[in-house]
């Protein structure tokens, strides 16, 4: 009867240690919502982190934890409050078999390992949000070719490995336009193997600056295409523009002025890409569009990979219309019947401008300094509303005469040199000054022979008697706006000085 009484003692004590040991295991996170688990970061802010959602860490007992297409929101409903997502935790998706994954624009970092050995992730976009990367996040993901970051700023690599397995995949880096320097030399960023500079955007449609002339700016892909590459949508001729009312009213179908500046302004490399033939065109800046060899369409789609057929907005008479029109051989312009269905290259003004320099000049031509004196060149650049009015600075002869980034010129030694003052913004025009560096004058040397002595003064009592008129200036030695004896007296100072 004991027995049977200590039996069920040890057995409700046993129960009560698993309920208190229990919760233990379980409760990775404090709470998921729609199948994504989350800790709670701050109960005042309201943030929180995503984590894993297997029993322990998915490292440790390499259980499956998340799978599929996975999207996280910005914010999450949870116990009557809204909490935002801040954060990817440590080892959140270690070991799943996402095949995508959507991250919140409220998220500011992402812990170490947090993406390690997802095996079926190929793509990733790091919103501009994010600030600060964990060690080995990225570390043997196999099948990850493309990563996306949006920050203009990379964001910070904590610890090492963050990247590195990315030279195995052969993958490659997107970064905003403009960044891409940034991220070739920041730490962990700079372990991708290839590197590239996604196109900026109006109203949610890629475009080019091919500093042309106007400003213009080119989409990189047709009206309706999906890829650069891709024919697009082959339309008839309207006088209600349909890239207009569909893209936005920053966009247009090009008028015939736009393609004859495409066409002055830019050359054209007949090439291949993904498969299609057509025409890439460079700008002066090195930027450049594909335009594909779409042919035309007029009951059926003709001339596919040999002729380049575009609208412009511009009429030539009530059923003809002016198009680009260019072979392989050839670029020119041309007109079509209105009848005729063809593809679209939209095009935008530029909400800001690039305004090139169209002058520059020195606020001297000539400078006269002695050794060891300094004075400062102020260059201009027109117009004063030119986006890029910075210049560089240079001497022919460094050795005589040095410029600074700010324009000071400094007298190192006798001689002469030009100094150049040159514009950044590719349009290489420049503003010269000549400068005439003269030996440092010596107090009491009046007659500028390098030495003073009784020649000197005796200059100085020529000039008193009257005679000497081009040593006047000079002979003041004692700067008292006379000449006189005193000057003399100077003079005979200096020499009994040993000066």
């Amino acid at each position: 009867m004991k027995l049977k009484k200590r039996t069920k003692l040890f057995q409700r004590v046993l129960l009560l240690m698993i309920v208190l040991i229990l919760p233990q295991v379980v409760s990775a996170y404090d709470f998921m919502v729609n199948g994504i688990a989350y800790n709670i970061v701050s109960s005042a802010n309201k943030t929180l982190e995503v984590t894993y959602k297997t029993s322990s860490s998915p490292g440790s007992d390499g259980s499956s934890n998340y799978n599929g297409n996975v999207v996280i929101g910005e914010t999450v409903y949870y116990s009557g409050a809204y909490y935002t997502v801040i954060g990817i935790g440590e080892q959140a998706f270690k070991n799943s078999f996402i095949s995508s994954l959507k991250l919140p624009e409220t998220l500011t970092y992402i812990k170490k390992e947090a993406f390690s050995t997802c095996f079926s992730l190929s793509e990733l976009s790091i919103p501009a949000s994010v600030t600060e990367i964990g060690a080995s996040c990225f570390w043997m993901c196999p099948d990850l070719k493309k990563v996306y970051s949006y920050a203009t700023t990379p964001p910070t690599c904590t610890g090492t490995s963050v990247f590195s397995y990315m030279q195995y995949n052969d993958a490659t880096l997107y970064v905003p336009y403009g960044c891409l320097s940034q991220y070739k030399n920041a730490y962990g960023w700079k372990d991708f193997p290839h590197f590239m500079e996604m196109a900026p955007m109006i109203d949610g449609h890629e475009y080019v600056d091919l500093q042309l002339p106007s400003g213009k700016l080119w989409a990189t892909r047709n009206y309706g295409a999906s890829s650069v590459s891709d024919y697009g949508t082959y339309v008839e001729w309207s006088s209600n523009d349909i890239v207009n009312s569909s893209w936005g009213s920053n966009w247009k179908t090009p008028t015939l002025n736009d393609i004859k500046e495409l066409i002055n302004n830019c050359s054209w490399i007949w090439t291949s890409v993904d498969g299609k033939q057509g025409y890439t065109v460079k700008g002066n800046n090195g930027n450049s569009i594909f335009l594909p060899a779409a042919g035309v369409k007029m009951g059926s789609v003709m001339k596919i990979g040999e002729w380049c057929y575009y609208w412009s907005s511009t009429p030539q008479s009530n059923d003809m219309v002016y198009i680009l029109l260019s072979t392989a051989s050839d670029v020119w312009y041309g007109s079509l019947n209105t009848m005729a269905n063809l593809p679209i290259r939209p095009v935008a003004d530029n909400p800001s401008p690039n305004i090139l320099a169209t002058g520059i000049t020195l606020n001297k031509s000539e400078l006269s300094l002695e050794i060891g004196n300094s004075e400062t060149l102020i260059a201009t650049v027109t117009p004063s509303n030119v986006t890029n009015g910075s210049v560089t600075w240079s001497s022919s002869n460094t050795s005589v005469v040095s410029v600074n980034s700010s324009g000071i010129v400094a007298a190192n030694a006798a001689g002469s040199a030009v100094i150049t003052a040159s514009t950044t913004d590719g349009t290489n025009l420049s503003a010269v000054c000549s400068v005439t560096v003269n030996p440092a004058k010596i107090t009491g040397d009046v007659n500028n022979d390098g030495e003073v002595n009784i020649a000197d003064i005796n200059t100085v009592i020529d000039v008193i008697l009257g005679g000497h008129f081009d040593h006047i200036s000079a002979c003041d030695v004692n700067g008292d706006g006379e000449i006189n004896i005193a000057d003399i007296n100077f003079i005979i100072s200096l020499i009994l000085e040993g000066k």
